[in-house]
């Protein structure tokens, strides 16, 4: 299931650039993956290295790995560049992955003071 992060700039408070998001990504993000624009999808892609994890692996909890035994399945946040909002969005990605883009979401919103929305 796809989870959407959305981050709202209203009034004074603006949607910072393309390259200063790719500079914040980048180096957010360090040797751990790499990231993209994508002009035709107006958005970043954050792929990061490894395989998508499953940390129950070990523990019999009659719940099954989401994720099968996928090697060489990529994992990836994407990070939408609206007029008005970014959106820090996965698609059935593992708990790292989706931990990191929660952390990219929150660190942009800080940062630009963005107002996060809780999907809770």
């Amino acid at each position: 299931m796809a989870r959407d992060r959305f981050i709202w700039f209203k009034g004074e408070h603006k949607v910072p650039s393309k390259d200063d998001v790719q500079s914040v990504l980048t180096h957010f993000i360090g040797e751990a993956g790499t990231v993209e624009w994508r002009k035709d999808q107006s958005r970043f892609y954050m792929v990061l290295q490894g395989d998508p994890s499953w940390p129950f692996t070990d523990m019999d909890l009659g719940v099954h790995n989401p994720h099968g035994e996928d090697k060489g399945r990529s994992r990836w946040i994407e990070v939408y560049m609206g007029k008005d909002n970014i959106d820090v969005m996965t698609r059935m990605m593992d708990e790292y992955t989706n931990t990191v883009a929660d952390g990219v979401a929150k660190m942009i919103a800080r940062f630009w003071q963005g107002q996060l929305e809780d999907d809770t």
